[in-house]
Formats: structure tokens, sequence, C-alpha cells
């Protein structure tokens, strides 16, 4: 591209005509194309991200001192009933949810004792029969009103 001519202009004149006077902005003729990937680094300690659509994020709470999302859950027994969450707690019996293998159960050990968990070992064939798995429980405190995580072993 050939560079201008010169102006036989001075050079406040030259000034003065490069702004827009009804706007006071600089008067520019430019385009701009942006080649290849841009790069982004997301960085725990500096960067915080909200999911959701814009309007509706994704919360989460604080509980034994890490943050959990607030999710709905939905759990469907042997059945067919649904147990449905909203509240950020589900309370469900661990026999009423359908467990691969443990429907065959006729014995179930409960242990229900103080602390911050829930056991349940399923038998086939009474308590000293065949151990078949057992559910642990665990919530995020003694209360046992919030579960922190459910392990089948």
């Amino acid at each position: 591209m050939a560079a201008p001519p010169k102006s036989k202009l001075d050079a406040n004149q030259v000034l003065q005509s490069s702004f827009d006077d009804a706007t006071g902005e600089l008067r520019v003729n430019a385009s701009l194309s942006v080649g290849g990937g841009t790069e982004v680094i997301i960085n725990h300690a500096d960067d915080s991200i909200k999911i959701g659509d814009g309007t509706n994020l994704i919360g989460s709470t604080l509980i034994g001192g890490r943050y959990k999302l607030d999710v709905a859950a939905s759990i469907m027994d042997g059945s067919g009933n649904t147990f449905n969450s909203t509240s950020g707690s589900l309370n469900v019996a661990p026999q009423d949810v359908l467990m691969n293998g443990l429907t065959e159960a006729d014995a179930i050990d409960i242990d229900e004792s103080a602390g911050t968990f829930n056991s349940y070992t399923y038998y086939l064939g009474g308590l000293a029969g065949t151990l078949l798995g057992t559910i642990t429980i665990n919530f995020t405190n003694s209360s046992k009103n919030t579960i922190d995580s459910v392990v089948r072993t």
C-alpha cells in the first residue's frame, strides 16, 4: 500500500481533522483479523468460574472444609419409585436403592451407631452366610443430616 500524499494542512489542522466533531472520537479506518488459537490459562488462586446459563447459576456450599456443588438428585428404587432432592440433602435408606447383587440378600447387619457413618452389610444365608457387600454412608457430621459420600464394597 502506497503512502498517502503529503498534507498542506498545518499540525493543528491535522490534529483537528483526526477527530469526529459529532462524537469526539478518533477517526479510524482499520480492520482487524485474529488468526490462530488463543490460550486461556485458568488458575485456582486468581480465577473463579461460574457454571450455568448466565442467569441461573449452579451454587456451592462449604461442607466439612470443602466446597460442594448444590445439585438436584434423583435416585430410583427397584420398584421404580423416585426419591428427589432439590435441597442439597437426600434421605434414602440404602436398602431402598437398587444395588446390583444386593437384592438377593436375606439378612442385613445394620450399624447406625453414633459417629459420622452408617454401615449396611448384606448377607445371603443369614448373618453367618455369604457376604454380598457393604454400603457405608458417610455424613458430614454426627447429626447425619447431610451425606458426604456413599461407598459400596
